[in-house]
C-alpha cells in the first residue's frame, strides 16, 4: 500500500556553484564516497550528482523527516538491472523501521540542466 510519495527538482548548475564556492568539503557533506566515484566521469558529474541530490530530498519529503538533513544517512545505488535505489542508516533507518515502511521505490532522470526524482512509499 503506498503511504507517501515525494519530489524534488534540482538545477545541477546549483550544485556546480556550491562546489566551486566551497570545494570538495561541499560534495563530501552530501554524497558518499560510493556516490561520488559513481558521478565521475566530469562530463556529466553535476547531473548525476544533481539527481542523488534530488533523490535524497525527495525522500526526505516523502518520509516527513523535517528533523536534520543528514544527507549521507541516505545513499542512492543502482540494483544489477541499473534502476536507482534507496538505502539508508541510522535515525532514518530506525525511523523506517518504527513507521513498519517496507519499500522506498525510487525514479530519477536528468538532462544539462535538471535534475528530478520521486519517490514512493509502501507499507
Amino acid at each position: 500500500m503506498i503511504v507517501a510519495c515525494g519530489i524534488s527538482l534540482i538545477s545541477n548548475d546549483k550544485i556546480k556553484q556550491a562546489e566551486q564556492k566551497f570545494g570538495e568539503k561541499f560534495l563530501n557533506y552530501l554524497f558518499t564516497k560510493e556516490e561520488l566515484a559513481y558521478s565521475c566521469p566530469k562530463k556529466i558529474l553535476y547531473q548525476r550528482l544533481g539527481a542523488r541530490f534530488a533523490a535524497k530530498c525527495a525522500v526526505f519529503q516523502a518520509l516527513g523527516w523535517n528533523k536534520w538533513r543528514a544527507y549521507k544517512s541516505i545513499k542512492i545505488v543502482k540494483n544489477n538491472l541499473g534502476a536507482p535505489g534507496v538505502c539508508v542508516a541510522g535515525k532514518i533507518k530506525q525511523y523506517i523501521i518504527d513507521n513498519d515502511y517496507k519499500r522506498i521505490n525510487l525514479s530519477v532522470s536528468h538532462i544539462e540542466d535538471y535534475s528530478i526524482a520521486q519517490v514512493v512509499v509502501e507499507k
